[in-house]
């Protein structure tokens, strides 16, 4: 390599002149290391080939039992969540909490009060539609949720004509209209589950018992609510 110095301007510049160095070439390479990978398989089959029976049926009960243990630790991890839950949702669950909760804690509540019963359940971002604060579902069952808590709430048959029409653009089987409050005593629907906040302590207290210690809840109970 070889060297030259030039002055201007009261600068000083080096400057190096390098040989070429050759690439190497891609397809060498790639070529390369799939003999290896062919070589490395041809020994491995020739190594597998003469493992004695014995060493056969010891691998398949080792992997037999590496599954049930994860299959038990997977169990007991589901277990523990649910309880977990249970606990946050027993703790929460009294009327004059969720009425003093704000509404997006409130929704958050009643979402994680629907994972708690087996539903996949999560809190929608605002969309200006009437009755979608949450969407819940399991298998193909799929039903909106709408959530209102406060003090002296009363719900008006206009609010839950809103949400029966909300249905049929979103496709929903059900919606739920969930309530701290009440619903004013003419109000009937049968596309629209009414659940006020006498129902909303009974439920809490039906899930929060069913599911203590990781018990699973029956999802379509929640349906017979009245």
């Amino acid at each position: 390599m070889g060297y030259f110095i030039s002055f201007g301007h009261n600068n000083v510049e080096v400057k190096g002149v390098n040989k070429r160095r050759k690439k190497a070439d891609p397809l060498l390479i790639a070529i390369l290391i799939g003999v290896f990978i062919v070589a490395l398989t041809f020994d491995l089959l020739k190594w597998t080939f003469n493992i004695p029976g014995i060493a056969w049926v010891a691998t398949a009960g080792v992997l037999v039992l590496i599954y049930f243990a994860r299959s038990y630790l997977n169990e007991r991890k589901r277990a523990r969540m649910i309880e977990y839950r249970r606990q946050y949702l027993q703790k929460h669950g009294e009327l004059k909490q969720l009425k003093q909760m704000s509404p997006n804690e409130f929704e958050q509540y009643i979402s994680d009060l629907f994972v708690q019963m087996g539903y996949n359940a999560f809190v929608t971002e605002p969309n200006g539609k009437p009755c979608e604060d949450l969407i819940v579902s399991f298998d193909d069952f799929f039903a909106t949720v709408v959530c209102r808590n406060g003090e002296n709430i009363t719900v008006t048959p206009e609010e839950v004509r809103k949400c029966e029409s909300s249905l049929e653009q979103s496709n929903a089987s059900i919606a739920f209209f969930i309530t701290t409050g009440d619903f004013e005593e003419q109000i009937h629907s049968q596309s629209v589950k009414l659940i006020n906040g006498k129902d909303l302590m009974k439920l809490i207290n039906e899930v929060t018992a069913e599911t203590k210690g990781g018990q699973m809840y029956q999802p379509f109970k929640l349906l017979q609510i009245q």
